[in-house]
């Protein structure tokens, strides 16, 4: 049960439509919420973990329904997101904008699937593939954040 809710992001995976926009926006709400109250390094260390964990139940999960890739499966959004709040400074006294702003650009990445995305998720049928192109749409996310936030005032 505890493996199901990991992966599918305490059943959001389960809803019958969007659950990538809905795990990205409900991941974005709670890691922006860990990213506040816990030191950098604890972020981090919580990251890695996820990560680790999240690779072994996506790979189990798929080996044993047999399946490449389920809609149910919504972790790798959460990593996306999660990854994104490593690098960048949240400024809280414009949560709003700064959410906004995050939540556009990866769910443009993640559905756009873009170089090199198309191709990790082509030559990449397995736990590897699911959660890589979420975190390169996290990487390009943050280098587009960075360009945002240095060159326009807000």
């Amino acid at each position: 049960m505890l493996k199901k809710s990991i992966i599918t992001f305490f059943g959001i995976g389960n809803l019958p439509v969007a659950t990538g926009t809905f795990a990205s926006f409900f991941s974005l709400i709670l890691l922006l919420f860990l990213n506040y109250y816990l030191s950098k390094i604890l972020f981090i260390i919580f990251f890695i973990i996820l990560l680790i964990i999240s690779f072994f139940l996506v790979k189990e999960h798929i080996v044993k329904l047999d399946i490449k890739d389920s809609k149910e499966i919504v972790i790798d959004e959460v990593l996306g997101i999660y990854f994104i709040l490593l690098f960048i400074k949240i400024d809280y006294n414009q949560l709003l904008l700064n959410f906004l702003i995050i939540f556009l650009l990866f769910r443009f990445f993640d559905i756009s699937k873009i170089f090199p995305m198309n191709i990790i998720e082509k030559k990449y049928d397995n736990a590897f593939g699911i959660i890589a192109d979420d975190l390169v749409a996290g990487f390009f996310s943050v280098l587009c954040y960075l360009v945002i936030y240095n060159f326009i005032s807000f």
